[in-house]
């Protein structure tokens, strides 16, 4: 599989997503020798979350989906259990999936270039090295913004979710605590990229011979969000971009660009 610089890994994914100005000259880099990073700069390694790595580089699907993580913290009033949420927001939305290459083994990957065509066969998995476009529609700034994905076929309320949370600074995001914590902000209509890693996928139809995977977004609004993480752990990083409240969050089932086959 072929290695990229990382800030040009994140100028290749927002040129597939029509943001190649902003990485300015930067986003014409592809360094062969640079090791691509193992994890995502929004997981563990780098600035939060719980994307653990796997010997084979491949990252770990095995933490607490939102709901869960809610119900377990504390920190939301009124939640009765993981499921006791209202997440239709579109204040964030998770618009795109960009799959830069794959694998069916898990071991040797495949680069792809937009518009390549992928299947696989539905119920087996299939391993994407992948990136997702968060964009923000509100009119003012949403805070400590975290993300859980179920790749195993679950909503990403409940189960098991690989969770990930903005960087301050990167890829048009931003901080606006004083003072500045760990987890990234959005100011109103901005698009930031976050790279997925490589994860091993369940090929589950969305309905359309698309494959899809659950994902939920929390976020919180100024004056009402705390220092971020809660505590020095994964735990503390997964608490801390919790949603503000049961409808301060979006989970909807996103399609990612590959075809599944009966």
């Amino acid at each position: 599989m072929r290695h990229f610089h990382p800030r040009a890994v994140v100028c290749l994914a927002l040129a597939y997503i029509g943001g190649l100005q902003a990485c300015g000259e930067a986003s014409s880099s592809l360094d062969a020798s640079v090791e691509r990073p193992q994890a995502p700069r929004y997981g563990l390694h780098g600035g939060g979350g719980t994307a653990q790595i796997q010997s084979n580089g491949l990252l770990l699907d095995g933490s607490s989906c939102m709901g869960d993580d809610a119900l377990a913290s504390g920190l939301i009033n009124g939640i009765k259990d993981a499921t006791d949420f209202n997440c239709s927001s579109s204040d964030v939305t998770f618009d795109r999936i960009v799959v830069t290459a794959y694998s069916t083994d898990g071991t040797t990957f495949l680069p792809v270039s937009p518009g390549d065509p992928i299947q696989c066969a539905a119920g087996q998995t299939i391993y994407l090295d992948m990136f997702g476009a968060l964009t923000q529609n509100a009119k003012s700034t949403r805070t400590d913004i975290g993300l859980w994905v179920s790749y195993g076929g679950g909503s990403a309320l409940t189960g098991s979710c690989t969770q990930y949370t903005l960087v301050p600074g990167v890829s048009g995001t931003v901080t606006v605590d004083d003072p500045p914590d760990l987890c990234g902000e959005l100011f109103a209509g901005d698009t930031t990229v976050v790279p997925l890693g490589a994860v091993a996928v369940s090929c589950r139809d969305d309905g359309n011979g698309t494959l899809a995977i659950g994902t939920c977004l929390g976020w919180k609004t100024p004056g009402s969000d705390a220092i971020c993480p809660v505590s020095a752990s994964d735990q503390g990083f997964r608490y801390g971009s919790l949603p503000g409240g049961k409808s301060k969050c979006n989970c909807q089932s996103v399609s990612v660009p590959v075809a599944v086959t009966p």
